[in-house]
């Protein structure tokens, strides 16, 4: 797998509950989100007091967009600036600029 992934903690006010991994897949053209968190949830156990809580983009163009990226872990997380662009540059996402526009003095 050929992947670019981003891993951080999430939640200010539960900054070590939620473990983030996002990226993009370049075989399958998908975006992944792969949420853990600590502690007994009553979710998938991943061991060592890990549990899944959310995993997503694992087929073929499944998340094809970073603003799908963001709704899918809202619940846990808010996707920090430096990771969307990282994840917009290696999707291929184009991001929207603000056009600039030059006032010429003169007549």
């Amino acid at each position: 797998m050929t992947a670019s992934p981003c891993t951080f903690e999430v939640r200010a006010n539960e900054p070590s509950k939620y473990f983030c991994w996002v990226g993009f897949d370049r075989s399958l053209q998908t975006y992944f989100v792969y949420v853990v968190a600590r502690g007994n949830t009553g979710q998938g156990r991943l061991g060592r007091g890990y549990q899944v809580m959310l995993w997503r983009g694992t087929s073929a163009r499944a998340i094809t967009t970073v603003a799908e990226v963001k709704e899918l872990i809202a619940a846990y997380a808010e996707l920090p600036v430096a990771v969307e662009t990282a994840l917009r540059a290696a999707g291929g996402e184009r991001v929207e600029s603000e056009e600039r526009v030059e006032t010429v003095a003169g007549d």
